[in-house]
């Protein structure tokens, strides 16, 4: 199994928006990064978000670049900045399809370091906005880190 976890791109301001959509330059740097994974013909059977706006437009702009449809689209409790990962590390345990959650920090953080060391507190990832974490889970269940892309990577080109 695959799981892409991904960092919302950048947001308007509090004071611009305060539902905190996608700036344009978080929308157009987020399609860079998607065009650029592409590539990569990931196999995703669905993208987890959370209920906030700019998680979700990120995902929609996953699901569209790599040509996957609104179906897979999936809101999803438990994917906020401050939920527990407990209950997706558990769900994830019993999942074989490659999926992509789109969330947030503090959230992406603890769970990368839950699956990859067993302990939420590790801090593993620096998860700039709009990046990319590629976890592998191998046939003993343990999580291995496969690639990461940072939109200072595709977009410094």
């Amino acid at each position: 199994m695959k799981l892409y976890l991904i960092r919302h791109a950048q947001p308007k301001s509090q004071e611009e928006d305060p539902r905190r959509p996608l700036s344009e330059s978080g929308r157009e740097s987020m399609r860079r990064i998607c065009e650029h994974v592409a590539r990569l013909n990931l196999a995703i059977a669905e993208i987890w978000h959370s209920s906030k706006e700019r998680a979700r437009e990120t995902a929609q702009i996953l699901a569209e670049t790599l040509a996957l449809g609104p179906q897979s689209l999936k809101e999803h409790p438990g994917l906020g900045p401050s939920d527990e990962v407990g209950p997706i590390k558990d769900w994830l345990a019993d999942e074989n399809a490659d999926l992509a959650l789109v969330g947030h920090l503090p959230f992406l953080g603890k769970l990368a370091s839950l699956l990859l060391c067993s302990s939420e507190e590790a801090d593993l990832i620096n998860f700039t906005m709009g990046s990319i974490v590629c976890l592998s889970r191998d046939e003993h269940n343990r999580w291995a880190i496969d690639w990461m892309i940072t939109p200072d990577i595709i977009l410094k080109r």
